[in-house]
């Protein structure tokens, strides 16, 4: 399915290749079933084009609803198809066009008919749609229509079409038409040849276009689209990947258009980019291939669940995955460090390994990859029966660290959702002073005690065990960024504090992310390390 302006840019590259080279300025009419096209243009290139809702189909089934042809529901078909077209005055005014030549569908069909009547042949004039018009008139109906040169199937709407031919002639003052020889078929075949080839494919300069109206950064498009690539043939590394060449052009195009949104609002800017690509007129795209680009949009960051009845295509999976890991790794809009990043795939789902260091020198990122983290594994699908497949994933960050004080290795998470503050404790309310108690009789057995006013309960302290474990030396130096972090932002915590949200995290974790999270911790030697 396309939209009306592409169709009609179709028919027009259909057209246009099948005519002789020339610089004359064209207006090609093609009336279909429900629609009817315009396009001006000169050679190859259509520089106007639009699809207006009125077609042989449509206008026989309501005005000629019982195959009668009389002059009043001529006179109202053509009144009603004028109405339609008269908006396109303005884009198509006369004098803008040398030659008028009408597509095949209905002006191919009157063209043979005329033809055969033994007028110029592949000339549709004024004169020939007067006579066209008066033989039905006189046939009464459509069912006793006998004219050489007409298809049976074209006889039901040979009333409609006519019609709407007519009103054409009369709005724009046309004296006569040539019947051209291509039409939409043709030119979706060349449309398809010149997709073989990247500086010929429409569609690259179409993203263009929309890239430059919406004004997005070209530069940081780039960068994204770069990453996302480089990311994607990772993920295919060793993998015989069907039609892998159409998929990097896919992604890179989403990158180029993913911050399209930010011209609406740059708040739910990934929202505002794939409805722009849902309803926007896009020159060589068809509109499957643009809801494709508007899910890779629309899911380049946030949660998944809005993407959860498209993440059965195994495919569309892989380049979502890339572009959002792309779109973290370059927030800072400079060019990502990659070296020794590494992202791969299997049963369980997806691994991203970076260097220990960058987590350290680029702590922004590494704690969005958390995040990445947790947004795949609370929202991706489900693995498959057996385990098969690429199905659920699992972004982490493999980190190694040593505690120097203590001469002690552990691995840890870190927690990949933010503390909340714990709720200030309430002071308890003075209690009420008791009367003293009558002080008792002394007895030889005890002294005698005073009884003491009742005090407010103390609360209970949660009982505590001590351990210690054996942790690498870089995973320790993350949490002391974790503490400096966590004070920057005015949440001070204590190294157990962060390790308690870590497990807190991975108990909250379902069982489907959590296994996949566990492979990802590298196996230590238990003990106590040998001094350096």
């Amino acid at each position: 399915m396309v939209s009306g302006r592409e169709e009609a840019r179709l028919i027009y590259r259909g057209v246009a290749h099948h005519l002789p080279q020339s610089d004359e300025r064209r207006l090609v009419v093609d009336i279909g079933g429900r629609s009817t096209e315009l396009i001006l243009g000169t050679q190859f290139d259509a520089t106007a084009m639009e699809s207006y809702r009125v077609g042989s189909v449509a206008w026989s089934m309501k005005y000629f609803a019982e195959g009668q042809f009389t002059e009043d529901a001529f006179r109202r078909a053509e009144i009603a198809a004028e109405a339609v077209l008269e908006e396109a005055l303005a884009t198509y005014p006369a004098g803008s066009w040398e030659v008028v030549y009408g597509a095949s569908g209905t002006i191919g069909a009157v063209g043979e008919v005329l033809a055969a009547a033994g007028l110029p042949a592949g000339v549709v004039t004024v004169a020939g749609l007067d006579w066209l018009r008066e033989e039905l008139l006189q046939a009464r109906s459509a069912d006793r229509v006998r004219l050489a040169g007409l298809k049976d199937d074209r006889r039901p709407v040979i009333g409609g079409g006519l019609s709407v031919l007519r009103a054409v002639f009369d709005l724009f003052g046309i004296a006569s038409m040539q019947v051209a020889a291509g039409a939409l078929r043709h030119g979706v075949l060349y449309d398809l040849l010149d997709r073989e080839q990247a500086n010929t494919d429409v569609r690259a300069a179409t993203v263009g276009r929309l890239a430059a109206k919406f004004a997005t950064d070209a530069a940081q498009a780039a960068r994204v689209g770069r990453v996302a690539r480089d990311l994607l043939r990772k993920l295919h590394a060793g993998a015989a990947v069907p039609e892998a060449d159409r998929l990097e052009r896919e992604l890179a195009w989403a990158a180029q258009l993913h911050e399209i949104g930010s011209l609406v609002s740059h708040s739910d800017s990934h929202k505002h980019g794939a409805y722009i690509l849902e309803h926007v007129d896009a020159p060589g795209f068809a509109q499957q291939e643009l809801h494709r680009l508007g899910l890779l949009v629309l899911g380049q960051r946030g949660k998944l669940r809005k993407l959860e009845d498209a993440l059965d295509d195994e495919l569309l999976v892989q380049q979502l995955l890339a572009l959002r890991l792309a779109v973290v790794l370059c927030h800072a809009r400079r060019d990502p460090e990659l070296r020794g990043v590494q992202l791969r795939t299997d049963a369980t789902g997806a691994t991203l390994t970076l260097p220990a260091a960058r987590a350290r020198t680029y702590p922004q990122s590494a704690h969005l990859l958390l995040e990445e983290t947790s947004a795949w594994g609370a929202h991706g699908p489900e693995p498959a029966a057996g385990g098969c497949g690429l199905k659920v994933y699992t972004v982490y960050t493999v980190y190694t660290v040593y505690n120097e004080e203590r001469g002690s290795m552990a691995t840890t998470t870190t927690s990949t959702r933010a503390r909340k503050p714990a709720p200030a404790a309430k002071k308890a309310a003075a209690p009420v002073p008791a009367p003293k108690a009558p002080k008792a009789k002394k007895k030889s057995a005890a002294p005698a005690v005073e009884a003491k006013a009742p005090r407010g309960e103390k609360e209970k302290k949660p009982k505590l065990v001590r351990d210690s474990f054996t942790i690498p030396k870089a995973e320790y130096a993350v949490l002391d960024e974790l503490k400096q972090r966590a004070a920057r932002l005015g949440q001070p915590a204590k190294k157990s504090e962060l390790l308690r949200a870590g497990v807190m995290a991975l108990a909250a974790m379902r069982d489907a992310a959590f296994p996949a999270q566990l492979d990802g911790v590298p196996a230590v030697k238990t003990g106590r390390p040998p001094k350096a």
